[in-house]
């Protein structure tokens, strides 16, 4: 589990100026500066992704995945494959590595200098069987749509990215983001522990199935809290919180149970 929760918006603020007057670098798990390289560690286990789609037959729990740029797609699927679409004829694939049943993947080859993937987009598709329970994304300005029957960890990091959720049913949810927008419909809620959004200027929106009240806890500057459903603080209400300076939280009711 990361442990990189933010407890006050304005600490967000102050880590992202500094680092990028500094190094130029994005402070959510993607090691990319200005003027230096995308990199990570153990770089030397990864696989080059060659012509797709990549089918992997290990059993796996946990998919973790670092995009710059474009779109980041999760299916649900029978079977585990990944697949990447480049409209630059594959001149910098991603690479993958399987270990002690996590996937992760990254966007281009570790060491790779920023001057070379500077606007460069590619589309990931991940289809996610039911053993995936954990799914962890590291973007930047990358888009997201995630389409699942279960899980019981979505954790998304974001610089500008938006995304939309479509869960069956999901124990977590966990956003941080500058200004990324979400939208996320959850269709039963009674498996849900929380969910949990830190923002700066970036909205997002819960729509939720079921007769299940919310716990709304809302803090912001200027942000505004929009919601159809009841408010309890009941010990059975699904704790829905938010941070944000600007974003504004909306939860919408879907189909009644």
């Amino acid at each position: 589990m990361r442990t990189k929760r933010y407890t006050a918006v304005p600490a967000v603020l102050a880590v992202l100026t500094l680092c990028l007057l500094l190094t130029g670098c994005v402070p959510f798990g993607i090691h990319v500066s200005v003027m230096g390289n995308y990199s990570y560690k153990e770089a030397e286990d990864y696989t080059e992704y060659a012509d797709g789609p990549v089918r992997v037959t290990e059993e796996i729990r946990k998919i973790s995945a670092d995009w710059i740029a474009g779109d980041v797609i999760l299916l649900t699927g029978e079977e585990l494959s990944i697949t990447e679409e480049d409209g630059k004829a594959g001149a910098h694939p991603l690479y993958w590595r399987v270990r002690d049943g996590e996937l992760s993947i990254r966007f281009v080859r570790s060491g790779t200098e920023n001057k070379e993937i500077d606007g460069y987009s590619k589309t990931l598709t991940v289809t996610v069987p039911a053993s995936v329970r954990t799914v962890e994304l590291d973007l930047v300005s990358a888009s997201y749509r995630v389409e699942t029957d279960g899980l019981d960890l979505l954790d998304v990091d974001t610089v500008s990215g938006s995304g939309s959720v479509q869960a069956g049913t999901l124990g977590k949810l966990v956003l941080d983001t500058v200004s990324g927008s979400l939208t996320a419909h959850i269709r039963d809620t009674d498996g849900t522990e929380r969910l949990d959004v830190d923002s700066v200027s970036g909205s997002a929106e819960f729509i939720l199935d079921g007769d299940r009240k919310v716990d709304a806890g809302f803090h912001s500057v200027s942000g505004k809290l929009d919601s159809d459903m009841e408010l309890s603080s009941d010990e059975d209400a699904l704790p829905v919180h938010m941070d944000s300076v600007s974003g504004s939280l909306v939860i919408r009711k879907g189909t009644a149970g």
